[in-house]
């Protein structure tokens, strides 16, 4: 099994960036319907583990085909969440988190097969209006990037150690610490990795621009880092209007700007 990795991506497009799903794929029907004028759409991930009642299954087996058809459809990018990877890899103690069942592997893969769990990235680089652009389900943080200066450099990295780690899940069900939580989510490292940082924790990257999932609700104003060479957003959340668990959306303009948008 691949994980893809991204490459330098010019684009001149408006994208719509879909946060963390967790079963509510009501919800986001709703989503898609809305912005449905909007061509390019890109999910965080995290399609799996519940947090209400809709986890049978026939729930299950639902929300898989209908990410299966995300993945498939070639206006669309998924990338991998902490409640996806569980199910991509499956056996691999370090990968199991909360809401993880072993039962719901027979009816998520009986539609996602390792075709469909390759085309699954586990971020994604974009280069808009000369605006850096990582999107990932929970973020980097500086602390992979030790030592370097240049953003080129930094993307270049970010692509080897994926790619290892991609490697070593394959081949050893070895999980890197890219792929690992930090101490605030219970992990051994000093920081959580692509699909487990804590935006609690997060720190802005001189020059490289964020969206994220994953941390739910980190705090009243706290789900905005803007500086002066960075902008980085957190978009799991639910909305204070409708109490939605997907609560917004962001959307990337094509010179480059973002706006988030509550649902």
């Amino acid at each position: 099994m691949t994980l893809l990795c991204a490459r330098d991506i010019i684009v001149i497009m408006t994208y719509l960036i879909v946060p963390d799903i967790h079963q509510e794929i009501n919800q986001l029907n709703e989503i898609l319907i809305k912005y449905n004028h909007i061509q390019k759409k890109i999910s965080l991930g995290d399609w799996y583990d519940t947090h209400g009642d809709n986890d049978t299954p026939n729930d299950v087996a639902e929300v898989a085909r209908m990410h299966s058809d995300f993945i498939n459809n070639p206006n669309h990018i998924c990338l991998m969440g902490n409640h996806d990877i569980n199910y991509a890899y499956t056996g691999i103690r370090d990968l199991s988190c909360s809401g993880h069942g072993v039962w719901k592997q027979l009816y998520i893969n009986s539609a996602m097969k390792t075709e469909t769990w390759d085309k699954v990235r586990l971020f994604y680089w974009m280069i808009i209006n000369k605006k850096n652009w990582l999107l990932s389900h929970a973020g980097v943080h500086p602390y992979f990037f030790k030592g370097m200066e240049n953003v080129a450099d930094k993307r270049k990295h970010l692509n080897f150690l994926s790619h290892k780690a991609k490697f070593n899940l394959k081949t050893y069900q070895k999980v890197d610490e890219i792929l690992q939580p930090g101490e605030s989510r219970g992990g051994n490292h000093p920081t959580g990795g692509l699909t487990w940082l804590d935006f609690r924790e997060f720190k802005p990257i001189p020059e490289i621009n964020q969206i994220v999932g994953h941390t739910h609700n980190p705090g009243f104003g706290k789900d905005k880092i803007i500086t002066s060479d960075s902008e980085n957003y957190c978009i799991d959340g639910s909305s204070s209007v409708t109490f939605n668990y997907m609560g917004h959306v962001a959307i990337l303009e094509d010179d480059g700007t973002c706006h988030v948008e509550e649902i």
